[in-house]
């Protein structure tokens, strides 16, 4: 429990203080009305469209995944000499009710479950959206240390647009 104890004193900022002797992660609801819940809204319904509407969006706190990015952050730093640029990146889940393995196993599409969004179609026809944090300017996907999940939003569609391109594709299944 050191090194998870060591972990957490460089957790991010809004995380609320937990117990990880029991579990990997938590899923905090967050309240519609504050900063946090808004941004992330803000940056969704900019990426997909404003066709959707934001059911809830809850914070993923999973100490074991963010430990093992930061680990890989500070090596990339050290290889190359700058701190890595990152973003968020956003993942269709298509399985509900895989959302607890999609988020213990650090969303990896082995596992199946969920897919990342690459092509930003205005549509999604899965409920739930994982956004996720990981490297902008690396092109290596290495399952497990180079991203870690921040947030899953449920969401749905205000009205169904069949001449979309994304929800054709959505639809058919053609990733």
């Amino acid at each position: 429990m050191a090194l998870l104890n060591s972990i957490l004193e460089y957790k991010p900022d809004t995380w609320d203080e937990r117990d990880y002797d029991d579990v990997r992660f938590v899923r905090i609801p967050l309240q519609k009305r504050s900063g946090e819940f808004r941004e992330i809204e803000a940056e969704f319904l900019g990426k997909f469209g404003s066709d959707k509407a934001v059911l809830g969006i809850e914070r993923i706190q999973h100490p074991f995944a963010y430990g093992r990015y930061q680990i890989r952050k500070r090596h990339l730093q050290k290889l190359n000499g700058r701190i890595p640029s990152e973003k968020r990146v956003f993942y269709a889940i298509y399985d509900s009710n895989k959302i607890d393995q999609i988020l213990e196993f650090n969303c990896d599409e082995r596992r199946g479950g969920c897919m990342y969004n690459k092509y930003g179609y205005s549509s999604l026809s899965s409920e739930y959206v994982l956004v996720v944090n990981t490297f902008s300017d690396y092109g290596f996907d290495e399952r497990d240390t180079h991203r870690y999940p921040e947030y899953l939003i449920r969401h749905e569609k205000n009205n169904t647009r069949s001449n979309d391109l994304g929800y054709l594709f959505d639809q058919l299944k053609l990733y």
